[in-house]
Order: C-alpha cells, then sequence, then structure tokens
C-alpha cells in the first residue's frame, strides 16, 4: 500500500471515529462551499500527492485528532528516496548499461557516496574515476558525454 492511501484510510478512521460525515468536516475545517466535501474525499482515498501539512492539520484539528494518529505514515514517507535521488539513480542505470564493466563497477561504488551531492560536483568526481581508463580500451567519447550530462 502506497503511502498517501495508508495516510487516507488513517484519515478516515479519524473522521468516522470524530463522527463526521464528509460535508461537516469540510464546514469544520473552514472550506465552504460547493464541492468543499470532495477533498476530504480525495485525500481519503490517496488521490492528493503530498498533501501539505497545513490541510492535514486542518482535517486532524476537525477530527479533534492529532499527528500522533498519522505520524508512523508521514515517518515512513520521510524515510523515502526524494525525487533528486530517484531520478539520479535512473540516470546512473542508464549510464551503466553504457559502460564496460570494469568502469561501471568503479563509477558505481564511487557514486554511493554521491548520491546526496551536487550535481555541479558529480560531474568532476566522475570525471576523476574515469581517468584512468581514458587511453586505449577506455569508453566510447559517446558513453564520456552520457556520463557528464548524467
Amino acid at each position: 500500500m502506497d503511502g498517501e492511501k495508508d495516510l487516507g484510510r488513517r484519515l478516515r478512521e479519524c473522521r468516522l471515529k470524530a463522527g463526521l460525515t464528509r460535508q461537516k468536516l469540510a464546514t469544520a475545517m473552514g472550506r465552504q462551499g460547493k464541492g468543499s466535501h470532495h477533498v476530504a474525499g480525495r485525500l481519503e482515498r490517496g488521490e492528493v500527492p503530498n498533501p501539505g501539512a497545513g490541510l492535514l492539520a486542518d482535517y486532524l484539528r476537525a477530527c479533534r485528532a492529532d499527528f500522533s494518529e498519522v505520524l508512523d505514515v508521514l515517518n515512513r514517507y520521510t524515510v523515502t528516496p526524494s525525487v533528486i535521488e530517484v531520478e539520479t539513480r535512473k540516470a546512473l542505470a542508464k549510464v551503466h548499461e553504457l559502460l564496460p564493466d570494469k568502469v561501471g563497477e568503479e563509477v558505481n561504488e564511487y557514486d554511493r557516496g554521491l548520491v546526496r551531492r551536487a550535481e555541479g560536483k558529480r560531474s568532476a568526481m566522475l570525471a576523476e574515476v574515469l581517468q584512468p581508463y581514458l587511453g586505449e580500451g577506455g569508453p566510447k567519447p559517446e558513453h564520456l558525454e552520457a556520463i557528464r550530462e548524467g
């Protein structure tokens, strides 16, 4: 079960425990008007990606609940890789496909310590790792370009 759906299930439990309909919840959250209850429904179905702390606080306050009701779900979310980490891993996987095995393994080993560093530093560090392999039998120019771009 993904984080948003797990969070949504937990929020729904809070609302039901408080004896609120979605419409009453929306009113208690200070969200008036046509369709305002749809926000609660979308939250409960896990259809709101990355709901903000303010929205969650309003929801929980309306249910007379607190963050402890969903804290474990939020903590599980915060330890997942960030978007930049996921994208970096994808880019490195593409680069790995292009590199000879020996160079690819060294790049993988070296990159484990680079995941959280700025991209400007990444290019220089990869060049440092590849330096011994630039002679005969080293990576092809298009492979080096893929590394610099990745």
